[in-house]
């Protein structure tokens, strides 16, 4: 298949075939629906822990536009395509889902950084520890 990066396409290869990875509004809302309001932080959470039942889903629900449902995150995880690529792919494309062909705002917040927001809604902000003094 052919991608068209204009509309958020994202080549990616798969056990030796090429794909298209995209996130229109469809596959927004099913993220959503996934992972409720906050998938973008699920997401981003998944990325970085390199969560592969997550991510399974997540490309999934991506390949789901033009393969129309050939994929299923289980069929992914069989499959075992190399997590980084995948990865990669993933960002890519949602990045295109919300900014297009071009490049996200500079000041959007990298992955680790959307990693510690994570943290830090789940765990509170860390204080750093005191040293009793002798």
């Amino acid at each position: 298949m052919r991608k068209n990066s204009y509309r958020g396409d994202v080549a990616l290869e798969i056990g030796g075939k090429q794909y298209v990875l995209k996130y229109d509004w469809t596959a927004v809302v099913q993220l959503k629906t996934e992972f409720g309001n906050e998938f973008d932080l699920e997401t981003s959470r998944a990325m970085t822990e390199m969560d592969l039942p997550v991510l399974a889903k997540i490309l999934a629900i991506g390949l789901e536009c033009y393969q129309l449902g050939k994929f299923t995150d289980q069929d992914i995880i069989k499959l075992s395509p190399p997590i980084v690529p995948i990865i990669g792919a993933i960002e890519k494309a949602i990045s295109r889902a919300y900014y297009g062909e071009g490049e996200a705002p500079s000041d959007r917040p990298t992955i680790p950084e959307r990693m510690w927001n994570v943290l830090t809604i789940l765990f509170g902000k860390r204080r750093k520890p005191r040293i009793a003094s002798a």
